[in-house]
């Protein structure tokens, strides 16, 4: 009888024991299960601050980055489209000379002198092809006299195109036609019969 005692005795403290072990390690579950939802919901509120601190990207932006577009690429860009739409500039045509003209259309004057003008009679294929002969011999009489160069036969070939435009010649192109009129080749309009003209021209122009 006292053994069994003993052993009831016994069985009841290991019980004991047993569910104090139990509870003990109950409460330390709960302890760490707290520990963890309290470290969960402040990892979970900091990063809700964090993304509403953190700038919204632009609408429409499919990009996160937020470096600044390169520079030179978009130098490199504009100037590309400038080269692709740039055109050749068109050489502006030289403005003629426009000579005073005499009334009766015999002369222009240059500086005070008066130069007989070409025939108007003259068809226009026929005055272009000797003003083009004209032109290469002037040129060809400068060429020469720069270069220290004969500029005779140059020069005849000046006289030759101004004769067959009219512009010179021993008889003027109203003389043979029978219209009359003063010859003053090469001399100065204030000294012939063109004065009052030349007078009321110049009034004009200042």
């Amino acid at each position: 009888m006292p053994a069994d005692r003993t052993r009831k005795r016994m069985t009841r403290r290991e019980e004991h024991k047993h569910e104090h072990e139990e509870r003990g390690e109950q409460a330390v579950r709960r302890s760490t299960r707290s520990t963890r939802s309290t470290k969960s919901k402040a990892g979970r509120i900091g990063q809700g601050k964090e993304e509403e601190e953190r700038p919204a990207p632009a609408s429409g932006s499919t990009s996160t980055s937020t470096s600044p577009p390169s520079i030179k690429g978009s130098q490199r860009k504009g100037k590309g489209k400038a080269e692709a739409g740039a055109q050749p500039a068109t050489p502006k045509p030289k403005a003629e000379r426009k000579y005073p003209t005499t009334p009766d259309g015999h002369y222009f004057v240059v500086r005070g002198r008066l130069w007989r003008c070409t025939d108007p009679s003259l068809s226009p294929s026929f005055v272009t092809h000797w003003t083009k002969r004209l032109m290469d011999a002037r040129r060809d009489v400068g060429t020469r006299g720069r270069n220290g160069g004969d500029v005779s036969e140059a020069r005849a070939r000046v006289q030759e195109a101004k004769e067959q435009l009219g512009e010179r010649g021993e008889e003027p192109w109203w003389v043979a036609k029978g219209e009359g009129g003063e010859v003053c080749d090469r001399k100065m309009v204030w000294n012939t019969g063109y004065r009052d003209w030349w007078e009321a021209e110049s009034s004009k122009e200042a």
